[in-house]
């Protein structure tokens, strides 16, 4: 009986430990900010605008490269919380009329910066719910940095989607392939116009 007991207690605590190394074995996920809005457009239209947002502010964000649905992206952020000023390269992946995911290359300042546009239609598909979420962390370590970076961050977001939404349901809103100040991005860095008027989120 004493043995069969040792063997028993013995598998349990195996199993335990089994457990544990696995649970240790997977990261925990990323806990970003998020919000939304509701455009009066087409998935396609909303999609075409986020990408169209990537050379609005030519002094603060270029395309580098874009090829096979991935752009590669160089911006400049100015007063952020804790970190101050910060440059990042980061790649966009593109799932056309659907989402967009973005992860950071490489920044002096930035230990993670992170996130997705989600685009899901609605009713017939002239309405589009737009979602998107961030996540990022600085490499110097401070008290509260992430609870003061996250509510920045969630009023960036809001901005970014308001400043989306006003820009696609303008009168003056048309097809990307159509702007005159966009020339479409294809394969290799490209040179891109540019003109004040209909900025879109920054």
């Amino acid at each position: 009986m004493t043995t069969r007991l040792n063997k028993l207690l013995l598998a349990l605590v195996l199993v335990a430990a089994s457990s544990s190394s696995a649970a240790f074995a997977v990261p925990k996920a990323h806990r970003g900010v998020e919000s939304s809005v509701v455009i009066d457009a087409s998935p396609k239209a909303v999609f075409e605008a986020i990408q169209h947002s990537r050379v609005q502010e030519p002094h603060r964000r270029k395309v580098v490269s874009h090829h096979d649905g991935v752009a590669v992206m160089d911006e400049h952020f100015s007063e952020l919380p804790v970190i101050g000023n910060a440059h990042c390269t980061y790649k966009e992946v593109e799932t056309p009329y659907k989402r967009i995911d973005f992860a950071l290359l490489s920044s002096e300042k930035l230990k993670a910066f992170e996130g997705s546009w989600i685009l899901t239609p609605l009713g017939n598909g002239e309405r589009t719910e737009v979602k998107l979420n961030t996540y990022s962390e600085p490499k110097v370590w401070l008290p509260f940095a992430k609870e003061v970076a996250g509510s920045s961050i969630l009023k960036d977001i809001r901005r970014r989607l308001d400043s989306l939404k006003a820009w696609v349901e303008s009168e003056d809103h048309c097809s990307i392939s159509a702007h005159p100040d966009f020339q479409s991005i294809s394969d290799g860095a490209k040179v891109v116009r540019h003109s004040s008027e209909n900025r879109v989120a920054d």
